[in-house]
């Protein structure tokens, strides 16, 4: 048996082999414009998908923002606290339970945020290329608000007629929301993430596990010099990270009418700012089945209601309902193949006229996907603290306390002086060795 154990320990080892590889993460993205062309007196709608990506990858951690600093006197001590959105929990009388907030990481934070900045745009209908968007970036007890944004889908669908023109107005500004959402995800992390330090002040609790949480997130520091001070400074530890944003290819398709094949998720119902946290009961609580009712409205309620959009235009969102192209024409019968190949060849000679797409591979060109790429190194912040200490020049002591402080270290280093020579004698010493010598007068007796 214990053969076939250390066979076992041998092939798995005892602690798992951590890979130190480039960690990269990436969100895609899927605009649907629509173009609608006229084929033998026919309006035929042509969708162009625009499939641009995000990529975000790890390069390593850096030193961060200044979060405190403190300067102690000598014989000083103080307790330091350290508090963040991670340290928050609730506590529920009627079960006497603990409920710790579950947060996201910083840079899953900043992928939600683009996500829904990249994702959530209102666009008019005039078929023109410009669009908004706005920034709620706020930090709730859950986790369900970035899983939603990540959940609603990656495909919008944008209403109006959009021609080679429009369409490319809207890669270019594309771009250039792309790049003013990055720089304000990146602020939103670090002001949703920071971490405060601060001192610890003698209070009384009325919770008792309350006392406990704020008693174990302490911790103390002490300066033990005599004449200077020493000053702690707080960094905050940074991860360093290298975003790529870019186009990766133009996408047509015919639109049947009768038989759409465009594929994308449902829309979500949005639970706006409201963040659930999941509720224990006993079996035999005497509410149990009120709470249960209650629960099961809730969902009920959630799926049959979905959120829509009270706004003038239309809000070409993932987590709203998608707005479909409008489209006319015989919705009973299906588009035949010559007309779906005229409808095609029409927008890819207006898409290859404006240098958005090569005229032999049909793909999107070099030059317009240099144009609308870009790549930036930045900054998360993390939880992790990194504390420095700096001792000060200046001393403190007045010249006769240093010159008593320099007998001392002089007593003390003739004391050890003195101890180093008795033990020198000791050993000398014929009556302190292990093994004495007999004499020479018992030999001669013998």
């Amino acid at each position: 048996m214990s053969t076939k154990k250390e066979l076992v320990k041998k092939a798995t080892g005892c602690c798992p082999e951590i890979l130190k590889e480039k960690q990269c993460n990436a969100l895609d993205f899927h605009y649907r414009l629509v173009n609608i062309t006229r084929v033998n007196n026919r309006r035929v709608p042509v969708e162009i998908l625009i499939h641009a990506r995000l990529e975000k990858c790890k390069e390593g951690l850096e030193l961060g923002k200044l979060a405190y600093s403190t300067t102690l006197f000598p014989g000083e001590k103080v307790n330091l606290f350290t508090a963040d959105r991670r340290t928050r929990f609730s506590f529920d009388k009627e079960t006497s339970l603990s409920y710790r907030h579950e947060q996201t990481h910083e840079s899953q934070y900043y992928m939600a945020s683009m996500d829904k900045m990249m994702s959530d745009l209102n666009i008019t209908d005039k078929g023109s290329a410009q669009s908004s968007s706005q920034s709620d970036f706020s930090t709730t007890g859950s986790t369900s608000g970035a899983i939603e944004t990540f959940f609603a889908g990656a495909s919008v669908n944008v209403r109006g007629n959009f021609n080679a023109s429009s369409t490319s107005d809207f890669v270019r500004e594309l771009s250039r929301h792309a790049e003013a959402s990055h720089n304000r995800s990146v602020e939103a992390t670090h002001a949703s993430s920071s971490v405060s330090v601060g001192e610890v002040q003698t209070r009384t609790h009325a919770e008792g596990e309350t006392e406990s949480h704020f008693e174990a997130s302490s911790r103390s520091f002490a300066n033990p010099n005599t004449c200077h001070a020493i000053t702690y400074f707080f960094h905050q530890i940074n991860e360093r990270y290298s975003i790529k944003f870019r186009v990766v290819s133009i996408k047509r398709r015919v639109i049947d009418t009768a038989g759409d094949s465009g594929v994308s998720n449902r829309p979500i119902a949005s639970k706006g700012k409201v963040a659930v946290l999941p509720a224990v009961i006993t079996a035999d609580n005497p509410n149990r089945i009120d709470i249960e009712e209650k629960a099961r409205v809730s969902e009920t309620l959630a799926y049959q209601n979905p959120v829509l959009s009270k706004t003038s235009s239309p809000l070409l969102t993932t987590n709203l309902v998608l707005a479909q192209p409008i489209v006319t024409g015989d919705a009973d019968s299906n588009i035949d193949e010559e007309v779906r190949t005229k409808a095609l060849n029409q927008v890819d000679n207006d898409l290859i006229a404006k240098g958005l797409i090569a005229k032999g591979s049909k793909e999107i060109t070099e030059e317009m996907r240099a144009e609308l790429e870009f790549s930036i190194t930045t900054s998360l912040p993390t939880p992790g603290l990194m504390v420095k200490s700096c001792l000060d020049d200046c001393c403190i002591c007045e010249p006769e306390l240093k010159a008593k402080m320099e007998l001392d270290l002089e007593r003390k280093k003739l004391k050890n002086e003195l101890l180093k020579k008795q033990i020198d004698l000791l050993e000398k010493s014929q009556e302190y060795r292990c093994c004495p010598t007999p004499e020479k007068e018992d030999e001669d007796d013998d």
